[in-house]
């Protein structure tokens, strides 16, 4: 009977080259945990100058006959840090009659009066200026602690419902429009 065997530092090779694969992985998916725990969260001690945003009074001023959509009466505000650039933002959101030429000029004259400077908007993720998502009106403003984006853009599933933006990357670096 002629029995095929197995040379014992074959077998020992495959199992320390599998456990070597295990313990790199698992060592290299920890050294990932590890610095990313000591990267810690970017937003963190951001709450300041989120409100400094929040509070911005072009945010709070809109034009006669808009009201806070219903479950939107305060203002949605953070800190985003899930890109690498971390952005502080706040928004409203607001039910209006108003035709949306008459929205866009009560933006445009509050936000000239206030220091604002009206920037061509690039729609922001629509596709054209045709698409109903797209941004309307855009400008950008300095203030203490960084430059401010303010966008005003309709919502497509309520063609009487607006949303106005402002935003400011946290590293001081202005956002096009």
């Amino acid at each position: 009977m002629d029995t095929t065997r197995r040379k014992p530092w074959t077998v020992t090779g495959v199992v320390a080259l599998v456990a070597g694969a295990v313990c790199v992985g698992v060592l290299g998916t920890g050294a990932f945990t590890l610095v990313d725990l000591a990267d810690g969260d970017d937003c963190e001690g951001t709450e300041k100058r989120v409100r400094q945003v929040a509070d911005l009074k072009v945010l709070h001023s809109p034009p006669t006959g808009a009201r806070p959509a219903k479950g939107f009466e305060e203002a949605d505000t953070g800190c985003l840090d899930d890109s690498g650039d971390e952005v502080l933002w706040s928004s409203r959101t607001y039910d209006s009659a108003l035709r949306e030429a008459a929205v866009l000029a009560h933006y445009r004259t509050w936000a000239k009066d206030d220091g604002w400077q009206e920037r061509k908007p690039t729609y922001g993720e629509a596709e054209s200026a045709e698409d109903p998502d797209a941004v309307k009106v855009c400008f950008t403003k300095d203030v203490p602690g960084g430059p401010v984006r303010l966008s005003l853009r309709y919502e497509y599933d309520a063609p009487r419902r607006f949303v106005l933006s402002a935003e400011s990357d946290l590293d001081g670096a202005g956002l096009d429009c």
